[in-house]
């Protein structure tokens, strides 16, 4: 069985550059990583967590199979948005990738509740 991709979401104050150490350590994992629109350096173009939550659905979008998003802190605020759900994986995968993860990836986050 393969594993499904792997999008990282990034916390408020983060980059996609930050989680490279984690990424490398993924070998066998297809790893993508967002930059959210509500981070950055010019406060002219930050955007807000609904902007994030788009980036977010896009990138697992565009990934062709099964897919599981993986969130730092504030990441798991725009990720709280109902995703679409025709591609997700299996929950062996699931395990499978877990299992395989190092044990800095099964940190929480924190996340609104829908409602």
């Amino acid at each position: 069985m393969s594993l499904p991709s792997l999008v990282i979401v990034p916390g408020a104050w983060h980059k996609p550059i930050h989680f490279r150490g984690l990424v490398d350590e993924l070998p066998d994992v297809d790893v993508h990583t967002v930059t959210l629109t509500s981070s950055g350096d010019d406060p002219a173009t930050l955007r807000d967590m609904y902007a994030d939550a788009e980036v977010i659905a896009q990138a697992a979008a565009a990934i062709d199979g099964p897919v599981v998003v993986l969130a730092h802190s504030y990441g798991g605020v725009p990720t709280t948005q109902p995703p679409d759900t025709t591609n997700q994986p299996s929950d062996e995968s699931l395990r499978e990738l877990y299992d395989s993860a190092p044990r800095e990836v099964k940190r929480r986050t924190f996340s609104f509740l829908r409602g």
